[in-house]
């Protein structure tokens, strides 16, 4: 289902939902950014806390229905159109985004 960056991430344990180092105006463009692919059906952009480099930016990616996308695509897409630190430390590319406090049962 999903892959993850630099294997850093504990995708149980460590996931909130804000940012307090980057605005809101910043993670909507990544995310404007990450749909603008062909690629990509969605894309949520978050904060991750990890221990290798403490609180980190992680892009949720859904990819469109029959596409097949991975983290250095994305990586080198995200790269060409921000700058660097804006720029998602790690990817997870899953089926379907869903939306923050939502649980799919």
């Amino acid at each position: 289902m999903a892959e993850q960056g630099d294997g850093d991430i504990d995708v149980d344990s460590h996931y909130y939902a804000s940012l307090d180092s980057v605005t809101a105006a910043s993670v909507e463009a990544v995310e404007e950014v990450l749909r603008a692919h062909p690629d990509v059906d969605d894309a949520l952009v978050m904060g991750w806390s990890s221990q290798r480099w403490g609180d980190e930016v992680v892009a949720v990616v859904g990819a469109r229905p029959g596409a097949c996308i991975d983290e250095p695509t994305l990586r080198q897409w995200c790269t060409a159109e921000l700058a660097g630190f804006k720029a998602p430390k790690a990817f997870i590319v899953v089926d379907a985004v869903q939306p923050l406090g939502q649980r799919q049962d």
